[in-house]
């Protein structure tokens, strides 16, 4: 299982057409508040896709909490788009998972959408 302890770390970087969960980060329990970006792009001119994230957390690596830590719902045209939130809590695992990704385009194109997390260790 990886470690979020390097800033900034990468936790799902993906060129896909598939949702579902990534991999479970394990959180340094030194490690502050924590800021997270997702951002989704598509993947050429006339494209119209949507996509869906949720960041969520667990103390087990392996079930997640029923409520998602952040939500985060994305439409663009091939213009890349960003949004984000800090988590400043003592989860010791995240990961992101697609719950959506659309696309309107009529050649198969691939998506890319990416959750980016930072933060510092406290003193």
């Amino acid at each position: 299982m990886p470690h979020l302890h390097d800033s900034p770390t990468a936790i799902l970087s993906t060129l896909t057409t598939a949702t579902g969960a990534g991999d479970w980060y394990r959180i340094h329990p030194k490690m502050g508040p924590l800021s997270l970006q997702a951002i989704f792009t598509g993947s050429s001119v006339g494209y119209l896709g949507t996509a869906g994230v949720k960041l969520e957390v667990s103390n087990d690596g392996i079930n997640p909490n029923t409520s998602a830590v952040g939500t985060m719902t994305f439409t663009t045209v091939a213009t890349p788009v960003a949004d984000g939130i800090t988590l400043d809590a003592g989860w010791q695992y995240i990961r992101a998972n697609i719950t959506a990704l659309t696309s309107s385009t009529l050649s198969v194109g691939l998506n890319s959408l990416g959750v980016i997390a930072s933060g510092r260790f406290r003193s």
